[in-house]
């Protein structure tokens, strides 16, 4: 079986799955805003057996030793438990906020945990990684700086007179791009909305609060060919 560990509305991993059920190939798939219950399971109650991993999706539990693949494309698993519904009747102060903040490491935790056996799965194809999963452009950019690859010029800026100066020193070809993946929102008629590169203009930066979120500019390079390459 292959499990494949996606998000609601992503077209890639619908392409793909579409393939899947061309060749008849048994997948099961999780998405990470699923509205059902999620539950993961370790079960080392049989001594000097090797412990079970599992975990029910809905009313489906799905053993890690049936799996042939794995496909992490994006996302993850739903939560285990939404601790924002829980009350602490009798606790007072801070409490109720730091128990709260405590379950969802207690969490975080397990789900780690489950992801790294996923990762190490023997005789089983994996691909893609959870730790590995996500996108930094800043990272993406100091391994290619250390690598001896060209890099464009960027600032990681936070008020209007950075930005300013930067655009200047760039001789006003400048983008902005988000430091993480490009976020998706979806709409109550499952639109679509994302971000894309954005050209940086005088008139932009003029627009700036004195004061804004973290932001990645960087110089904009004109390019007769683009490469994008991925394994």
């Amino acid at each position: 079986m292959v499990l494949i560990i996606s998000e609601n509305f992503d077209p890639s991993t619908n392409d793909v799955i579409d393939w899947l059920i061309h060749y008849s190939v048994d997948y099961y798939r999780v998405n990470m805003d699923d509205d059902v219950s999620f539950k993961v399971c370790i079960d080392y109650s049989e001594v000097f057996q090797e412990p079970q991993y599992s975990f029910q999706h809905d009313k489906t539990k799905i053993y890690l030793s049936d799996l042939t693949a794995v496909w992490y494309r994006r996302g993850g698993f739903p939560l285990t438990i939404d601790v924002n519904g829980l009350s602490f009747e009798g606790l007072g102060g801070d409490a109720p906020d730091q128990l709260k903040d405590s379950l969802r490491l207690e969490n975080r935790a397990l789900l780690n945990t489950f992801y790294k056996k996923l990762g190490r799965l023997k005789n089983v194809n994996i691909l893609g990684r959870r730790e590995t999963g996500t996108l930094n452009k800043l990272d993406v950019l100091d391994l290619a700086y250390k690598l001896g690859v060209n890099i464009p010029r960027y600032i990681i800026c936070t008020d209007r007179k950075q930005a300013l100066d930067f655009y200047k020193s760039c001789d006003g070809k400048v983008i902005g791009k988000a430091i993480h993946e490009n976020p998706l929102f979806y709409d109550d008629s499952n639109r679509v909305f994302t971000s894309f590169v954005e050209r940086i203009s005088l008139n932009d930066i003029n627009g700036m609060a004195d004061t804004f979120m973290p932001s990645l500019l960087q110089e904009e390079i004109v390019k007769d060919i683009e490469i994008r390459t991925f394994f």
